[in-house]
């Protein structure tokens, strides 16, 4: 062996170890896609365990180690691993991930102190993030352009969410319940989903060049509401569509019945309810006010939003309702699932039956808005 080919054979050994070791502290993120930092939980006390070694960065400081982390706060103090620190933040950097909870992700960990208070967050690019919403968020065994569709949707919510969360200087952009969306880590992973999120990898909904906020949900029973009446600010985009396809949905019509003392109870009315009528609907025909009126006289009009909220959503699921009296029950009877603002789910269900590709799905419920692949 020359000394130049062995100069060579050694540049090549150091360079191999600088890799190895930057692995260590953060994978490349996928196809240069950005990194979101998703909140897992907050509370007085952690304990996660990292898959292999990990590396702890706090302080300018970093320490190599394996095992469980525990994370804790006793008055003013923060006790990392039983050992006191001054430091409101802790990475830990590791090969694949860490588990929480019963369940695995990918990514880093980011532990901050907030107020008193520990925040988990995991920091982990956007397409690795929607492998771990869209198996919890809609059925694996949907058809491909209905999962594109919602892959293309949660990734569009998601982009829309951290660049509003870090306008307000929050530390962690989106949660991982429904404030944003259901995210499970590694634990529901499938290859279905994952074909969906690979599939569309970095395409979101742009209007007029910029990203939108695409609510969505479950069944819109008929045709789509507007952003003006559920949230209070009116987008183009959100314009109410007819949609037959939500019949797909076994329990699109859905009924409930309540006993009128527990509907007082709900609705905040003293005396006994002895009737209710809508008196104004929106454009999509769901209750934008009803009006009950009880055993005194008293009248009481409540938003249709409200009423829904007082109810539960799990009971009265869309507002596209009727409600009447009948045998001392409050009895209501309805189509669809959720606010109705923006894509129905099981709506782009029935669409993909129909043969209609998951582009054309988009642009049919946000009226207005392309499909961009921007990574």
């Amino acid at each position: 062996m020359t000394i130049k080919s062995g100069l060579n054979l050694i540049i090549c050994f150091i360079c191999v170890l600088i890799i190895s070791a930057c692995s260590l502290y953060q994978k490349p993120v996928t196809g240069a896609s950005p990194v979101v930092k998703v909140l897992l939980y907050q509370g007085e006390s952690i304990f996660i365990k990292p898959s292999g070694n990990y590396i702890l960065s706090y302080n300018s400081r970093k320490e190599e180690g394996n095992g469980r982390i525990s994370v804790e706060i006793s008055g003013e103090e923060i006790f990392l691993n039983g050992v006191e620190i001054k430091t409101p933040i802790v990475e830990v950097y590791t090969e694949d991930g860490f588990a929480f909870d019963g369940k695995k992700y990918s990514g880093s960990a980011l532990i901050a102190v907030s107020n008193r208070s520990i925040l988990l967050i995991n920091s982990i690019d956007i397409e690795s993030y929607l492998k771990g919403v869209l198996p919890v968020e809609v059925p694996y065994g949907w058809e491909i352009e209905a999962l594109k569709s919602q892959a293309v949707v949660s990734r569009t919510f998601a982009i829309y969410e951290v660049e509003s969360s870090r306008k307000k200087g929050r530390i962690f952009d989106i949660y991982n319940d429904t404030r944003s969306q259901t995210y499970y880590g590694r634990e529901k992973e499938t290859k279905e989903t994952s074909l969906a999120v690979d599939s569309t990898h970095g395409e979101v909904l742009k209007y007029d060049g910029k990203i939108i906020q695409a609510f969505y949900h479950a069944s819109s029973g008929g045709m789509t509401e507007s952003s003006l009446e559920v949230f209070g600010f009116y987008e183009p985009y959100f314009t109410p569509v007819e949609s037959p396809y939500s019949s797909v949905y076994k329990e699109d019509k859905w009924t409930a019945t309540i006993p009128l003392d527990k509907a007082g109870l709900l609705l905040r009315i003293t005396n006994r309810i002895i009737s209710v009528i809508v008196t104004e609907r929106t454009s999509s025909k769901r209750i934008k006010t009803a009006e009950f009126t009880d055993e005194a006289g008293l009248k009481k009009p409540i938003p249709g939003k409200e009423l829904r909220e007082l109810i539960g959503p799990a009971l009265m699921k869309s507002t596209r309702a009727n409600v009447r009296i009948t045998n001392d029950n409050l009895f209501l009877s309805g189509m669809g699932y959720g606010h109705g603002v923006g894509m129905g789910q099981w709506d782009a269900l029935g669409m993909s039956r129909h043969g209609y590709s998951y582009k054309y799905i988009l642009t049919y419920f946000y009226r207005g808005a392309e499909v961009e692949k921007i990574w």
